[in-house]
Order: structure tokens, then C-alpha cells, then sequence
């Protein structure tokens, strides 16, 4: 196990915020900040922060920015209470991402701000699941507050629903590289393994074993 050392970045060092939602790298190595209060720019020794301006076309729409993604593309995906916004990195500038019909039997009207993920061609599809995300084998999966569905990639219509106890709270999933989903909760996270009968995330053609969280096992 190497000697990891940490050190500690605040609004003392420039961060606009010491509330993080979110942290990814750009194609160029920079590591870019969703906070409660406005978006930074980190490049290893200082940091610059996007703000909301209301005479401003151009920047980014709230300050509370929840979610983050970086494309292939040299654009930066965000999402606000305000809806989804995309920031150019080169150019510097954003502008409001106009909500797609399909989009709309993925949501719920009373839930902001949406999730999004990006398809092949590097574009939102906005929703209100907690997490959406690909396997290794090309299948999505998303996830709600207490259940995982596996989606259909081209309509988006959900394909099967698996139902987890009613106390469960979900807040993302991960594959790794052991082909594992892993399922971060409020209660903790934990790898998941699939009943053969289900073919839930991690599905094996060997060795598959029911998905159990707390003790409780998913049907």
C-alpha cells in the first residue's frame, strides 16, 4: 500500500466554497469544483471561480451547482435547481442546455436538480434517478431512492425494476473493474453480487449471489 499524503484546500486557499458536490478532470488535467457557491478552476497552484452573473448571457446559471461532468469534447455538464448548463473550457463561457422531450419519462416534476449522463454523442440526457451510469458490457443502469432499473439504451424506458428494502436510501453506483456494481447508500457502500434469476448490476455467469443490503435480499 503506497504512503498517501493529503493535503487540504479551503475558501482560504481560494475555493470559493467549502462545499463540494462534485470534482472531475478535464481532457487537459484540470481538475474543475462544483460548490454551494459558484464553480472553480483548480491547476495545482491556484484556483479560479465562475460566478453567476445576472447581466451576464454567458455565465454559468446558479451558483449552487450539484452535479459535474467533464466530455470528450472540451465541455464541462452541470446541473443547478435552474436546469442543465454546459461551460466551454477554452472559451470560457456557458449557457443554458434546453430540456429535451425525451428526457421528460425519466422525471418527476417536483424534483430539482436533475442527474444527468452522457451519451455516446457526449450529450445530457437529464432525469430525476440518483445515479445512471454503463457496464462493461454496454448495459445502463440506474438508480432511485430504494431500487436499481436497468434502462433501455435507446428508448430510455426502463427494461425491469429491482426493489431494495423500504429504509434503503441510494446515492450512486459504480462498476469497477472486477465487474462489480457498487451501490453508495446513506448507510454506507457496499459491492453487489446478482442473483442469477435477476441479472442485477455485476451479473456472472459463475458464482453469482443474491444482492443483500443489511441482510435483507433484493427480488
Amino acid at each position: 500500500m503506497p504512503d498517501l499524503r493529503f493535503s487540504h484546500l479551503t475558501e482560504r486557499d481560494g475555493l470559493s466554497n467549502n462545499f463540494v458536490h462534485a470534482i472531475v478532470q478535464d481532457g487537459d488535467g484540470l481538475i474543475w469544483i462544483a460548490t454551494e457557491n459558484g464553480l472553480n478552476r483548480f491547476d495545482g497552484y491556484g484556483f479560479k471561480s465562475f460566478y453567476a452573473n445576472a447581466a451576464d448571457t454567458q455565465s454559468v446559471q446558479n451558483n449552487r451547482i450539484q452535479q459535474l461532468l467533464a466530455d470528450n469534447k472540451g465541455r464541462l455538464w452541470g446541473t443547478t435547481t435552474d436546469g442543465v448548463f454546459c461551460f466551454n473550457i477554452a472559451e470560457q463561457h456557458s449557457f443554458a442546455w434546453p430540456p429535451n422531450p425525451e428526457d421528460i419519462k425519466n422525471m418527476r416534476e417536483d424534483v430539482r436538480p436533475y442527474h444527468i449522463f452522457l451519451d455516446s454523442n457526449q450529450l445530457p440526457w437529464a432525469s430525476t434517478y440518483h445515479s445512471i451510469v454503463r457496464d462493461t458490457a454496454g448495459r445502463l443502469w440506474a438508480a432511485t431512492v430504494n431500487a436499481i432499473c436497468s434502462l433501455d439504451p435507446n428508448t430510455r424506458d426502463i427494461i425491469h425494476t429491482w426493489q431494495g428494502p423500504l429504509n434503503l436510501l441510494i446515492r450512486d453506483l459504480k462498476f469497477d473493474s472486477y465487474h462489480r456494481c457498487w451501490v453508495s447508500t446513506w448507510g454506507g457502500m457496499a459491492p453487489s453480487r446478482a442473483n442469477p434469476r435477476a441479472s442485477l448490476p455485476g451479473a456472472s455467469s459463475s458464482k453469482s449471489q443474491p444482492v443483500c443490503w443489511r441482510a435483507t435480499s433484493w427480488a
